[in-house]
């Protein structure tokens, strides 16, 4: 619509010629982008290679733990060594080969027991913020459970100090899976260098173009 068209020049107090030389430049500068765009097939193996050697940090793996627990707690102020009790026969059964999360499913009374006791994947340390629920985890191999334990729980008071609660709860551990810490190797990690170095090649090369054309003329330059 011609009216419309008008009244935009209008309302960016341009003239038509102003209008086409804009254009016109937005088409230069998007060509030219294209241009030095570069995409992972530009991206040579060795460059993929030396990249990964320089950078190793940046592709490091925590340890992990993929945990279930049993957690027990009093029901009608049964006394400590009543609770444990009944920790030490659950874990005679799972000695014997009872599977641990119907076990959790029956015996648990945490808010996991309808999962198995199952925590959600895998687990790193800095994951877990109780110190003793991280010290027994990581103490595990793959297939190990711990010895029954007790947990004294503790609460954030108004003032954000941690402070005991007077409660406490026993807990049985099992390791279902253990991932030690590592570098992840080339293989994995290729495709995400590859995008890594073609965008950092892509800067580069329109940093160059942008150094050219000042030497010549004024550039207002907008980064991406």
């Amino acid at each position: 619509d011609r009216k419309l068209f008008r009244d935009y020049l209008k309302s960016k107090s341009q003239t038509q010629l102003d209008f086409r030389r804009d254009l016109e430049n937005d088409i230069i500068i998007g060509a030219m982008y294209a241009k030095f765009r570069r995409g992972q097939a530009d991206v040579s193996p060795d460059r993929v290679e030396e990249f990964y050697d320089k950078n190793q940090r940046l592709f490091v793996v925590e340890a992990k733990v993929r945990i279930r627990e049993i957690k027990l707690t009093p029901v009608a102020g049964e006394p400590k060594d009543v609770i444990m009790q009944q920790a030490v026969d659950l874990q005679k059964q799972i000695r014997m080969g009872v599977d641990f999360a119907e076990l959790a499913k029956k015996h648990g009374q945490s808010p996991l027991k309808a999962s198995g006791g199952y925590w959600g994947g895998m687990v790193s340390k800095r994951e877990i913020s109780n110190a003793l629920l991280r010290e027994k985890a990581f103490s595990l191999k793959k297939g190990e459970f711990t010895e029954p334990f007790v947990l004294e729980e503790t609460r954030v008071n108004a003032v954000g100090k941690i402070e005991p609660t007077g409660k406490y709860a026993i807990y049985i551990l099992k390791a279902e899976d253990r991932q030690a810490t590592g570098v992840k190797s080339l293989e994995e990690v290729r495709q995400e260098i590859e995008q890594l170095v073609a965008r950092d090649l892509d800067r580069q090369a329109r940093a160059r173009w942008v150094a050219r054309l000042r030497r010549d003329a004024y550039v207002k330059y907008f980064d991406d």
